[in-house]
């Protein structure tokens, strides 16, 4: 199970920088790869009784600015989201 939150967690990584650097090559095919994450995400912690899925929302907010190439701030945000969830998967 490790091994999958630290490739979920390089994916985050790796949207962040999609975003901060304005990477369109990869920005398209990684944006339907996070909206499925977060939409996966949100729903299985709603239907747990956890409405305050941050993790998910910034998933899916991050798949759907990867999608329309906006926002290259919110990529620092998601970069950060990235290496606190691959330094959790570590330890």
């Amino acid at each position: 199970m490790k091994w999958l939150i630290f490739f979920l967690s390089l994916m985050d990584v790796l949207a962040g920088l999609v975003l901060y650097y304005n990477l369109r090559l990869i920005a398209f095919y990684l944006a339907y790869f996070m909206i499925i994450k977060g939409v996966y995400s949100l729903l299985t912690s709603i239907s747990s009784g956890y409405y305050f899925d941050w993790m998910g929302a910034i998933d899916l907010i991050t798949g759907i600015l990867l999608y329309f190439d906006i926002f290259n701030v919110f990529g620092l945000i998601t970069l950060l989201k990235g290496l606190y969830s691959l330094i959790l998967s570590l330890f």
